[in-house]
């Protein structure tokens, strides 16, 4: 029922009361109001609507404002609509859909296939499954570890539903999670053994051979999440987001994501995504700052092979080749340094990997 009715439960109610407290009839007030008796009896027995004019007229003839007599009949109308099933059946659909897109982008995710083009309460099901919960007001449990673009704050909907994606894409029967000496060395041998698309295109592999999955999935509109590093079914899931394309930040955001992993930062549990930059945390801007160097000793160790002047292509080259490592990884580095300008054109030398990444999945 409607919570908040006046006084008067009814036009009727109300008109009958002021009435018999004048010793009025009905046609007496239809003649005072200058309406015609069935205009009257129209409205009394909720066969007309209230219009604006008509309630003016009542309010002048027996008192009370306008809109406490429009209140009086909006009042019926929300107890009626309460008393119909297809009414409290579109309610039920319409809270279902509030509860799901309050934490979800639903529109996006049934565009993507994430979530099912069906009636409210399925999609709202298969939204608890994705989370791994029973309910939608559930909290959601498992933990996270993700580089994101903005300020430290509230995990966005959209960051949300891209790592709940990228947690369905874990199937199948991975081995135990390898030490750390062995994740340190696969994370060592990163820059080296990466240089050709091929070697990309093998990574989800190597990292399943350590019993971490590895996945692709595209980001949401506005998740601002470059990739992320949590736990399904026991296993480490680290999923890359691909934004921009570049080879260089996307090596770079694989080995902080394995970086990670060998340092037990997911033993903390909670969903953490955070930049090391912005963080106001001190805990959680340890552990960014320790995955960020731990990956940056991984894939450039130093720069002293470079002059301290001017970085020319032909120095890139020479030292890539003499490293063994791309000559991406080394133009990255040198724009975080900020010894050269992130719109250096040795640009050109980057290759973008979005098609390889396509090829994980």
């Amino acid at each position: 029922m409607y919570d908040e009715s006046p006084i008067f439960s009814s036009i009727r109610e109300a008109i009958g009361l002021h009435i018999e407290a004048r010793g009025w009839s009905q046609a007496d007030l239809a003649r005072v109001l200058g309406w015609s008796a069935q205009s009257l009896s129209n409205l009394v027995n909720h066969r007309s609507p209230l219009r604006p004019e008509e309630a003016l007229d009542l309010s002048r003839a027996l008192g009370g404002s306008a809109l406490s007599w429009m209140t009086i009949r909006a009042s019926e109308n929300l107890n009626s609509a309460f008393q119909d099933s297809g009414t409290l059946r579109r309610l039920g659909e319409i809270e279902s859909r509030s509860r799901v897109e309050r934490i979800l982008p639903t529109r996006e995710m049934i565009r993507r296939g994430t979530l099912p083009d069906s009636d409210p309460q399925t999609i709202e099901k298969a939204a608890n499954k994705l989370l791994g919960i029973s309910s939608i007001e559930d909290e959601i449990i498992f933990s996270a570890s993700a580089r994101r673009k903005e300020k430290i704050g509230p995990v966005s909907r959209q960051q949300l539903a891209w790592i709940a994606e990228s947690r369905s894409l874990v199937s199948g029967d991975l081995p135990p999670l390898a030490n750390v000496t062995v994740l340190e060395q696969l994370g060592g041998s990163l820059a080296t053994t990466v240089r050709t698309r091929e070697d990309f295109r093998e990574l989800p592999e190597r990292f399943s051979e350590v019993g971490i999955a590895l996945v692709f999935v595209p980001p949401y509109s506005g998740g601002n999440i470059d990739g992320v590093c949590t736990v399904v079914n026991g296993h480490p899931l680290i999923s890359i987001s691909g934004r921009g394309g570049r080879s260089d930040k996307i090596m770079f955001t694989i080995a902080h994501e394995l970086a990670h992993v060998s340092l037990g930062h997911l033993q903390n549990g909670g969903i953490y995504i955070s930049d090391p930059e912005s963080s106001e945390r001190v805990e959680e801007a340890s552990r960014e700052l320790a995955a960020d160097l731990q990956a940056g000793s991984w894939l450039v160790p130093d720069l002293e092979d470079l002059s301290t002047g001017p970085v020319t292509e032909a120095q890139v080259v020479e030292l890539s080749r003499r490293r063994g490592i791309s000559e991406s990884l080394i133009i990255g580095r040198l724009q975080r340094d900020g010894r050269i300008p992130w719109n250096s054109r040795l640009n050109k030398r980057i290759p973008s990997v979005k098609e390889d990444l396509n090829s994980w999945n």
